[in-house]
């Protein structure tokens, strides 16, 4: 199935850049095709000079009205062709939402949302930016974090990170390492944040292997706390009971 969907996204990628080299290519001829004239008046000896003040001033009350439309234009080029931060078919990140690739036009982008909404970008706007493409990431890190009482015996520290390489070694066609780091509570001082540093051993797609991946990770550490008898106590929270006048 993924040899046919990325055979799919291949053509699809081809197709749209045949359609902005067409476009590029009617640019190009219409600037070609001015220039082509004016030679042509210039060798039947016709007055090049005063056509010339005629069409500047056209195109200067042209450069009032699609000027920024022509900056817009090049910069769309300049990303398509240049800094091509993506292919048709990619998973990308937008402000930490999750994206694929549907089309590149020359002045937009067609994106679909991980909840299914297809959603247009103009290239300007994806030139400035930042974004993560994770179908080209190699490696994908990730984290979890759980909350102790303080008074977690330092045995169950202790014992944490063997418990963790054997879980990664045992899944090994899913992680390639499983860190765990032990920080202090900033909200309350009586508790301890748990927090497993674990890197894929692939990119984190399709999304659906990522999220089998994390769980194996959650119900794994879910037994090790169970088994060692760590517990979470919510703190008694005082009450002050007002008598009235």
């Amino acid at each position: 199935v993924e040899i046919y969907e990325k055979r799919r996204d291949l053509a699809r990628s081809l197709d749209s850049a045949t359609s902005v080299l067409a476009t590029l290519d009617r640019i190009v001829l219409t600037a070609f095709h001015v220039v082509l004239l004016f030679i042509a008046m210039a060798i039947f000896d016709m007055n090049i000079m005063e056509m010339w003040f005629t069409v500047s001033s056209v195109l200067l009350a042209f450069a009032f009205m699609f000027g920024n439309s022509v900056k817009v234009l090049f910069e769309s080029i300049i990303f398509i062709f240049i800094v091509h931060s993506f292919d048709i078919g990619d998973n990308i990140l937008i402000n930490g939402e999750r994206h694929v690739v549907r089309n590149i036009s020359i002045m937009n982008t067609e994106t679909t949302k991980w909840n299914g909404q297809v959603i247009y970008y103009p290239n300007t706007v994806l030139n400035t930016a930042p974004l993560v493409n994770l179908t080209r990431t190699k490696h994908l890190t990730d984290e979890q974090t759980w909350v102790v009482d303080i008074h977690t015996s330092a045995r169950v520290f202790e014992a944490l990170p063997l418990y963790l390489h054997a879980f990664q070694m045992s899944h090994a066609e899913d992680f390639l390492d499983c860190t765990p780091r032990i920080y202090s509570h900033a909200d309350d001082p009586l508790k301890i944040k748990l927090t497993v540093y674990y890197e894929y051993s692939f990119n984190g797609l399709p999304p659906a292997r990522a999220g089998k991946a994390r769980d194996k990770l959650g119900l794994a550490m879910r037994k090790f706390l169970i088994d060692n008898g760590v517990v979470y106590k919510q703190q008694p929270l005082p009450v002050e009971i007002l008598s009235g006048p």
